[in-house]
């Protein structure tokens, strides 16, 4: 057994796992969620590095060195923590890691729609759409009203842009905060 074990499961960025092997861990690494292979490529691994796969409670009798859980993400959802906690693993995740990722994703699924991308694309993929259509003129982001149900860092990343592209932004939370660029309103407004 090697405290410097790390199995990981799915993807990493590679200069994520060249840090660690330069740090002398020892790491192994499965793309896909195959119990078995798992269970085997990380039986004497001291960590687990892992996304939103589901990890089963009876796999802590199977990987009895396993000191660490880490989810890359947000949430325990998919970890029995209770399990590990009677096993004396410590469970982590990743809160606000891939929060400007996923605010900046939100964004271009917005303009996206407001511009008509997808049917533009096609249509002059047909070589349909030599000019530029009516039927594909799309609406401007700037001044539209955007709602935020929750307050989050994905949510404050994503209201910033907003603002930034002139949009007004509504927010809704349990927990009434200042906003930065919009308006916290009641859920009744919605």
């Amino acid at each position: 057994m090697s405290e410097k074990r790390i199995h990981i499961v799915g993807d990493l960025h590679e200069v994520a796992i060249q840090k660690f092997t330069s740090a002398g861990y020892d790491v192994s690494h499965s793309l896909n969620y195959d119990e078995k292979k798992l269970l085997s490529l990380a039986s004497d691994a001291a960590v687990i590095i892992m996304t939103d796969m589901a990890f089963d409670k009876n796999w802590f009798d199977a990987l009895p060195n396993l000191k660490l859980i880490a989810r890359r993400g947000v949430g325990y959802d998919n970890i029995p923590v209770e399990s590990a906690t009677k096993h004396g693993v410590w469970v982590t995740n990743t809160p606000g890691a891939n929060a400007i990722a996923v605010a900046e994703l939100a964004v271009t699924l917005i303009l996206t729609v407001l511009r008509k991308v997808n049917q533009a694309t096609n249509s002059v993929q047909k070589g349909e759409a030599l000019t530029y259509p009516a039927s594909l003129m799309g609406h401007n982001l700037s001044g539209k009203i955007i709602g935020l149900i929750g307050y989050g860092q994905i949510a404050q990343n994503l209201e910033k842009i907003l603002h930034g592209f002139g949009a007004h932004v509504l927010v809704y939370s349990r927990t009434k905060r200042e906003t930065l660029y919009g308006q916290f309103v009641s859920y009744d407004r919605y």
